[in-house]
């Protein structure tokens, strides 16, 4: 995959990952919004059943505390008792019912009785001299109602009691606070957490006995302080949802980036890895060609010095071959973890000053020096020679392919921690941070430009590190770019085999 089309793959899934979240937060928005708006619905008709409770309350008391005031006595009043209803009136007559007696049209008729007739002036006249009976009456009613009105007094009990009920009937089932406000000012209530003005700037407010004969400004202000919390508590469901959800999207989303990412450098690194290896491999199969088609000139094939000299030069390539081959199947059995390793009490001295032996040649060849500096007082660990001498043949391949002509390497020993330490230091091209964090990465390379200017397959360090771990040990690199590297290598004396 190249890199625009890995580009627009990360684009398009980021898109599409950012549109669903985007959705997922419009659909939570409208859900809170319908929420709230219904919770304000239910209020609202709680608030106002809930005052027609407490003004019910509040009349039924009044009809139970004040007694009907009589007519005055007299000849008139017993008939005024026994009146019941008043119909209507005419042009022709009346229709009244007394004493279960109906007078219609200026007749009276009794199911049980003769019908008997009836004048309209005769019904005036009596109306007439009631109506001061029933002037007083009203006006002693009216001064009743007055004084009830003006004594009203409101109970934070009937209100609490009818808040409960109407809430609890639409199923409002969190705390709430309420005032009085009667005239502008907060009289009484049942608020403790909330501040008193808080109650003339809240919404949910409902008029007291709006039909009163005296006007009062008496307002029932109620507030849920943790209205929010409860409306949130219901979509808790949907909200717990989403969230797992979209992490969910999140998590996948950052998973296939990053298994997409690691296969692109895997693929990478297998093409450079191919790439290299062809190489190494057909370098020593030309020279072995070579050699190999001289020796068959006639010329040559008489001359056994020049026969020796070539045979001698095959069997090196071939050498050659055979330890990039073993390199590469070493690397693959300690992936596997099949790598069999045989410690036995050595002297990293003595591994050490064998590997520079087989690599005087090289040093030599780009005018180098190798200074020593043993100051390790006890050489001898617990660990597999074979392994140790391959790890200390790859840290100074390395120092000699990535230093300039006249190179100097040093290598130092010391003891510390109770283990061996050991380095190597030269003063080639150095390393980047960024390069330093991936070295011992598999096939990872540092490339300068062309990929084949320093031979190899980018397995020598990841080799080293897979063995420094198998030793129980630890392994750090310092660098600058154009000032050198320095490897250091702790390995403990004696190791605890598992």
């Amino acid at each position: 995959m190249n890199k625009s089309k890995f580009r627009l793959l990360i684009i398009m899934m980021a898109f599409s990952m950012v549109g669903i979240i985007w959705v997922q937060a419009i659909w939570i928005r409208n859900a809170y919004s319908i929420r709230n708006e219904s919770f304000d619905n239910a209020v609202v008709s709680c608030l106002n059943n809930a005052a027609e409770l407490v003004m019910s309350s509040q009349r039924m008391n009044f009809y139970n505390n004040y007694s009907l005031v009589p007519f005055p006595s007299g000849a008139g009043s017993a008939n005024y008792r026994s009146i019941q209803s008043y119909s209507s009136i005419s042009d022709n007559g009346v229709s009244l019912r007394i004493d279960n007696r109906v007078v219609m049209s200026g007749e009276e008729r009794n199911p049980n009785s003769r019908p008997v007739s009836a004048r309209r002036h005769d019904y005036l006249e009596w109306v007439k001299k009631r109506m001061g009976d029933f002037q007083n009456l009203s006006d002693q009613r009216i001064m009743e109602i007055y004084q009830w009105e003006k004594t009203l007094d409101i109970n934070n009990e009937d209100i609490d009691n009818a808040l409960k009920q109407t809430f609890a009937y639409a199923g409002i089932e969190t705390p709430y606070e309420f005032a009085i406000i009667k005239n502008g000012q907060v009289q009484e209530g049942t608020f403790k957490r909330v501040n008193s003005l808080d109650f003339f700037k809240n919404s949910y407010m409902v008029r007291l006995f709006p039909g009163n004969i005296i006007s009062q400004d008496v307002v029932l202000s109620v507030i849920f302080p943790a209205r929010t919390n409860y409306v949130l508590g219901q979509l808790l469901w949907l909200l717990g949802g989403s969230l797992a959800f979209s992490l969910f999207i999140v998590a996948t989303f950052g998973l296939s980036l990053f298994f997409i990412v690691r296969q692109k450098k895997i693929s990478e690194m297998k093409s450079d890895f191919l790439n290299n290896m062809t190489h190494e491999f057909k370098t020593p199969i030309a020279t072995i060609s070579l050699a190999a088609d001289t020796i068959s000139n006639p010329k040559v094939i008489k001359d056994e010095a020049k026969i020796l000299q070539f045979v001698s030069m095959i069997k090196k390539e071939n050498s050659r071959m055979n330890t990039q081959v073993e390199t590469i199947l070493q690397i693959a059995s300690l992936d596997k973890k099949e790598i069999k390793f045989n410690f036995e009490n050595i002297s990293m001295h003595t591994v050490i000053d064998r590997v520079l032996e087989t690599m005087e040649i090289q040093v030599q060849r780009k005018n180098g020096r190798v200074i020593k500096s043993y100051n390790a007082v006890n050489p001898f660990i617990n660990g597999d020679q074979e392994h140790l001498s391959n790890l200390v043949n790859n840290l100074l391949d390395n120092a000699v392919k990535y230093s300039p002509e006249n190179l100097e390497i040093t290598v130092t020993t010391k003891n510390a921690d109770g283990g061996f330490v050991f380095s190597v230091e030269d003063k080639g091209i150095g390393m980047t941070k960024a390069v330093q964090s991936r070295i011992f990465e598999r096939f990872y390379r540092q490339s300068s430009g062309n990929v084949h200017n320093v031979k190899g397959f980018g397995l020598g360090l990841h080799y080293v590190c897979t063995i420094v771990e198998a030793h129980k040990g630890t392994i750090n690199v310092a660098s600058e770019p154009g000032k050198g590297s320095r490897f250091e290598l702790f390995l403990p004396t004696d190791i605890e085999l598992a």
